[in-house]
């Protein structure tokens, strides 16, 4: 515990330095979240150890406690491990973990519009763009700045559907929202078959390792690690499933609250502001243990984190290219090497990577080659355009 006056060193999120000093203004302890100046511009950054400079104490500017929220020591050490594999300034791999800024600040206060298309109206793109952001979020009011950011419309056509009543102000406004506290449990709706049941007990759960589900389209690769997840869990540990946005679909969500009890807590690239700050905080808080999301969800603010399950684990949009250039499938496994807690990656088609690490014996693999509930794979045949020409329209 570091105490007021002490000089600390605060990591922030810039692409230049490893962190710098500053004195506290109050106790603090290596992982919390300070306000640190940087150039007489404001920053969120996080104490990462004692000072190390040799600057006159009257030369060293304040750092502010902002919260409580604290980073465990191991996720540091990822923030660095990560910086040294993927060539990214720690400040910009921290930049990545502070992605909602508004978490540190009190809630705004505004406007929600509701969704209200009549029922004839001429559909545009633009328009098209503000029904999916609505869609994607439930259809629950929003306000105009999340509507603009979401749909990636301009201001002037959210002004012209207010005008026009397309958008209707709603009663509701953001407020201060916590996160609902859920309680999963298994509903003993599913029953593994037996080759599900030998690969779920085949998955190490006390310790570091990577564990391939090589199963067809259809054999129930999903209730396999949800076993794991499920164990994972109750243990008391926080889990995060990481898939590729596309598989974010309602029949993944349907199959997780039959098996679960209760929807997931969802994280993707579409979320209102109001919902990313509160699970944001909740994560923060380890009131929420359970996240189902992409590969930003990676970054959040875990406690306590037990095990990351990587489905469709061969997709290229785990590959990340703007804000830094990394892999999520690899920072998850490193992750998860430097805190002791095993990985599971799903996949009918798994990477040449993957492929390699199995034939070295770097990692296990479970293969589950029949159709879950006794479905069969369907019929393929080879038709030969040239002689079977497609029937005119």
């Amino acid at each position: 515990m570091f105490q007021p006056c002490d000089i600390v060193k605060v990591l922030v999120p810039i692409a230049v330095g490893d962190g710098y000093d500053y004195r506290l203004t109050a106790p603090a302890e290596i992982g919390q979240f300070v306000r640190a100046p940087v150039m007489n511009r404001p920053y969120i950054g996080m104490i990462v150890g004692p000072g190390t400079s040799a600057l006159p104490p009257e030369k060293i500017k304040s750092a502010t406690s902002i919260s409580n929220f604290q980073l465990p020591i191991n996720t540091i050490s990822w923030i660095a491990k990560m910086s040294e594999w993927t060539m990214m300034p720690p400040g910009m791999v921290l930049r990545l973990i502070l992605n909602v800024p508004e978490a540190f600040t009190a809630p705004k206060t505004e406007a929600l519009y509701a969704y209200a298309p009549p029922e004839k109206m001429r559909m545009t793109e633009q328009r098209q763009a503000i029904e999916d952001a609505f869609a994607s979020n439930e259809n629950e009011p929003m306000s105009a700045n999340d509507i603009q950011n979401i749909a990636r419309v301009s201001p002037a056509v959210v002004k012209t559907m207010i005008k026009n009543g397309i958008l209707l102000p709603s009663a509701e406004q953001v407020v201060n929202r916590k996160p609902q506290i859920v309680n999963y449990f298994d509903t003993g709706n599913v029953k593994l078959n037996v080759e599900q049941q030998a690969a779920a007990d085949a998955i190490e759960l006390e310790k570091f390792s990577v564990h391939l589900l090589d199963g067809i389209t259809g054999s129930g690769k999903t209730q396999v690690y949800f076993d794991s997840v499920l164990r994972v869990y109750q243990a008391g540990h926080s889990v995060l499933l990481m898939m590729p946005e596309i598989a974010l679909t309602a029949q993944f969500m349907s199959r997780f609250a039959n098996r679960f009890g209760a929807p997931p807590v969802v994280w993707h690239s579409n979320l209102t502001m109001a919902k990313r700050r509160e699970i944001w905080r909740g994560v923060a808080a380890g009131e929420i243990r359970m996240v189902v999301g992409t590969r930003s969800a990676l970054f959040l603010p875990w406690q306590n984190l037990g095990l990351i399950v990587v489905d469709e684990e061969h997709d290229t949009s785990y590959k990340q290219e703007d804000m830094g250039n990394y892999h999520a499938r690899d920072m998850a496994i490193l992750r998860a090497h430097i805190e002791n807690f095993p990985v599971i990656l799903a996949s009918a088609t798994p990477s040449a990577e993957t492929i390699k690490k199995i034939n070295e014996g770097a990692y296990k693999c479970s293969r589950l080659t029949s159709r879950f509930g006794g479905a069969t794979m369907p019929t393929i045949e080879l038709i030969d355009m040239r002689t079977d020409r497609p029937l005119p329209y």
